[in-house]
């Protein structure tokens, strides 16, 4: 059994796949510029990347959720590799949202992703930051390039001067 979903793309940045138990995720890729208005060289390349599940017809099985995990997280993995391929420039942003205040676990999550999707031969670069809100909330977010990108310095100096109020006006 294949340990990936079939994704089908629905736009040039947006993607779906379906589990088995019919519960169907969209991935995307949306217009990161904003966060980075000081650099228009840097900002043309940046793009926010999330998913979220679209629509549950079922709830999983509690004996097919391990391997349901894993072949979400394979899916996922498989379309950042896809964008990095095909966008070798390419920067992606990702912010850990504060639903559910499971924002850390968001980011443990994502960071182990990351060693997943670093150990195909991808060679990404991962820098992380995170601000502190009036309300005492964290909100954790990172980029992703490739390591042979050019404009690294400037691309990691213009991140590291993204602040709260940034993440809140761009942010739905």
């Amino acid at each position: 059994m294949s340990t990936l979903y079939q994704i089908t793309q629905n736009s040039s940045n947006s993607y779906e796949f379906t589990t088995f138990s019919n519960t169907v995720y969209e991935v995307y890729f949306r217009d990161g510029s904003g966060y980075f208005p000081h650099n228009h060289q840097i900002a043309s390349f940046v793009f926010m990347f999330g998913f979220h599940v679209k629509s549950n017809d079922s709830l999983p099985l509690a004996s097919k959720r391990k391997e349901q995990d894993i072949a979400i997280r394979e899916t996922i993995a498989q379309i950042i590799i896809r964008f990095f391929e095909n966008n070798p420039l390419g920067i992606l942003m990702y912010v850990c949202s504060h639903f559910e205040s499971k924002q850390i676990y968001r980011k443990t999550l994502f960071d182990k992703w990351f060693k997943q999707i670093n150990n195909q031969n991808l060679e990404l670069k991962k820098v992380d930051d995170y601000v502190d809100d009036i309300d005492g909330n964290v909100t954790y977010y990172s980029i992703l390039f490739r390591k042979n990108r050019i404009q690294q310095k400037e691309l990691i100096d213009s991140f590291l001067k993204i602040k709260s109020a940034d993440l809140d006006d761009k942010l739905d």
